[in-house]
């Protein structure tokens, strides 16, 4: 009898036993799957907000780079003809060195002419004050892009200094008939392949016969 009753005991213990590990497992489980749902709450709130954050860093970044007194701010170019700019573009020799669509580069005969087209596609509109910037201040593109073929021993550009020449009508036409030649064209996207991993065969069996 006192050796039933030890058993007895034994099996009540290690229920206990079985009984608090399932308890401390089931706890474990519903605090784990907390803190995750917990955790992708919060990191769903911070993501949201982060375009906003991005593009106010952004502005404040693009505001600071365009302060001080050769800053773009308060810039604005009337708007210019492009049948006049066409002419001035002529006129002053840009098709020398240049290649438009509308206007074809001239035939100088030298072997190491330079060739820069104007115009065509893009994925990016020129602005007026990047025009602007090419025709009265060259260099400072070559210098930014690194052109060694349009630039001097000096690092200069090899275009002729017009600013001397042109009036700022013609340098407004000219803008205008140069920007008239850019035809925006959006980015092509790209249709990656998808391909598919095999997963692992199993094992071939022997034929049970």
């Amino acid at each position: 009898m006192l050796r039933n009753d030890n058993y007895s005991n034994t099996c009540f213990q290690n229920m206990i036993v079985v009984d608090s590990y399932q308890a401390l497992t089931t706890i474990f489980m519903i605090t784990l799957e907390r803190w995750v749902f917990l955790r992708a709450k919060m990191e769903t709130k911070v993501m949201r907000y982060i375009p906003s954050l991005l593009l106010i860093l952004g502005v404040i970044g693009l505001a600071g780079c365009d302060t001080g007194p050769k800053g773009s701010i308060g810039f604005s170019l009337p708007d210019g003809d492009v049948e006049r700019g066409k002419a001035a573009y002529i006129e002053l020799g840009c098709n020398t060195c240049h290649v438009n669509r509308q206007v074809p580069q001239l035939d100088t005969g030298a072997p190491a002419a330079i060739s820069v087209i104007l115009g065509g596609e893009t994925t990016r509109i020129k602005s007026y004050g990047e025009l602007v910037t090419s025709v009265i201040n060259p260099s400072h593109k070559v210098a930014r892009r690194g052109f060694g073929d349009m630039a001097d021993e000096s690092g200069a550009s090899k275009m002729v200094n017009y600013n001397d020449i042109m009036t700022v009508t013609q340098l407004i036409d000219l803008v205008a008939f140069v920007q008239s030649s850019y035809e925006l064209s959006p980015y092509s996207q790209t249709n990656y392949p998808v391909y598919w991993v095999p997963l692992s065969q199993p094992k071939e069996t022997e034929d049970w016969r």
